[in-house]
């Protein structure tokens, strides 16, 4: 997308505050920004201060179409100088304004979504509101459009810096985190993000704020950080473990019935979900959410476990025979 380098260059200058859909950025990126963040804060952890997450309320089919299309537009005007420029602003207003649920076909029985709250499907958000999630360019487009309040957020914590008060910001999609070494202050940023998700035609979630010490630590991104350590949450602990389970009941069955994509599909799984521990002061926790597959002489016929348990590998015989 041409677009790309424009909103790259964009968010550098705001300073590298969001995470989402950016080369080089990711989860990973996202919690190191919050963990340095609240030790640069706390002075290491040497001294108290506060934090504050929060979270939009239906985020991609809250989306105002025609605000986040004339803002795009507006950006590639002035941004924009190279080959096809009335082309491309065509395209942003026939992409950004597209409703693919008038003429979506369904593979599902429409009953299904009977229960799905209005604020998570394109089919109860009304004209001019939201955008399909799957696509890359809405990805794209939503993150530019929260650049502004990106922008917003990093001047309130310059204008607290300048007092003396030490404050910082990180976002990653729809989920934002403010840290700041006084209380009321901190009070003060949220009641200005507040009123400018509320000036985006967006909102603020009234039941996903945490406000706590940072002692405490705050769990963002899936992975709780607290006091200098990182640790995975409690939901992609218990997704690993049973996914583990599930694979070691698989491997039961008899070895003509598995698979060279069953065997590529396994390790892939499991070194994604290793990897994601990486970092993680976690080694007794993936230890025991890998003990099905550590005691399993079926999965050891195909597969290696490192000794610390971080990485999973194929048998050099199966790779002969697969690859």
């Amino acid at each position: 997308m041409r677009l790309v380098p424009h909103f790259e260059e964009l968010n550098e200058n705001i300073g590298n505050v969001t995470h989402n859909c950016r080369v080089g950025f990711g989860t990973k990126s996202a919690v190191d920004g919050v963990f340095e963040a609240i030790k640069e804060v706390t002075f290491d952890y040497g001294m108290e201060a506060y934090l504050f997450r929060g979270d939009l309320v239906g985020f991609f089919m809250s989306l105002p179409q025609r605000r986040m299309c004339d803002n795009l537009i507006d950006f590639a005007q002035d941004e924009y100088h190279g080959d096809f420029k009335n082309l491309l602003i065509w395209l942003l207003d026939v992409v950004v304004m597209h409703r693919p649920e008038l003429n979506c076909v369904f593979n599902s029985d429409p009953k299904d979504w009977a229960g799905l709250a209005h604020n998570k499907s394109l089919f109860r958000t009304g004209e001019g509101r939201g955008a399909p999630i799957g696509n890359l360019t809405t990805q794209l487009f939503a993150n530019f459009f929260m650049a502004d309040f990106d922008a917003f957020m990093v001047d309130c914590v310059k204008k607290l810096r300048a007092r003396g008060i030490r404050a910082a910001y990180h976002r990653f999609v729809d989920d934002f985190i403010l840290v700041c070494n006084d209380k009321e202050a901190l009070k003060w940023l949220i009641h200005a993000a507040e009123i400018k998700i509320k000036s985006m035609d967006l909102v603020i979630h009234k039941d996903k704020r945490y406000f706590q010490p940072a002692s405490h630590g705050v769990l963002f991104v899936g992975t709780y950080i607290k006091n200098g350590r990182l640790y995975l949450s409690n939901r992609t602990i218990g997704r690993f473990t049973n996914k583990a389970k599930e694979i070691a009941e698989f491997m039961k069955q008899p070895a003509k019935e598995i698979t060279s994509a069953d065997l590529d599909h396994i390790l892939a799984t499991l070194n994604s979900y290793l990897g994601f521990c990486k970092y993680r002061q976690i080694y007794r926790i993936r230890r025991k959410a890998m003990q099905p597959l550590i005691y399993s002489q079926e999965f050891k016929r195909y597969f290696k476990i490192d000794r610390n348990v971080s990485k999973v590998t194929l048998r050099k015989q199966w790779k002969t025979i697969i690859r």
